[in-house]
């Protein structure tokens, strides 16, 4: 599943029904919302972020350095205001969230596109993150 995939508006989105049956009809209508404000540059700039997140966690990936790392913490604070241009989670919403990217291969699969093993290291940068920014 590409970016575009995961990430473009939720007209005629076949992950719909999925997100409806997970989070419920409210948080797809006000995430449906949302994106529909965007402008056209906004949605092209909110993909790009996805990918230069994944890039700066790559290279914090690979220079091997912890999960609660100030560098990594950092790419997981630009992820996190990045979620929320979608929906705001809490600590424990953003933790399932990020157990997703691990759990669910589609997921697992946009994340680790960009380094194998990408998904693991940034779902225990977002448990460290909710731990100490979210609670």
């Amino acid at each position: 599943m590409s970016a575009e995939d995961i990430f473009k508006d939720f007209d005629n989105n076949p992950y719909e029904q999925e997100a409806r049956q997970r989070w419920g009809d409210r948080a797809i209508e006000d995430s449906k919302a949302r994106h529909a404000a965007m402008t056209d540059a906004e949605k092209k700039a909110f993909l790009q972020e996805a990918r230069d997140i994944n890039e700066e966690l790559a290279r914090c990936f690979d220079a091997g350095l912890k999960a609660d790392a100030p560098d990594v913490q950092a790419a997981v604070d630009r992820h996190y205001k990045w979620v929320c241009a979608s929906w705001t989670p809490d600590a424990e919403s953003y933790v399932g969230l990020g157990r997703m990217y691990v759990e669910d291969p589609r997921f697992t699969a946009f994340y680790d596109k960009s380094r194998a093993g990408l998904a693991p290291y940034l779902f225990e940068g977002i448990k460290a993150y909710a731990a100490s920014r979210l609670t």
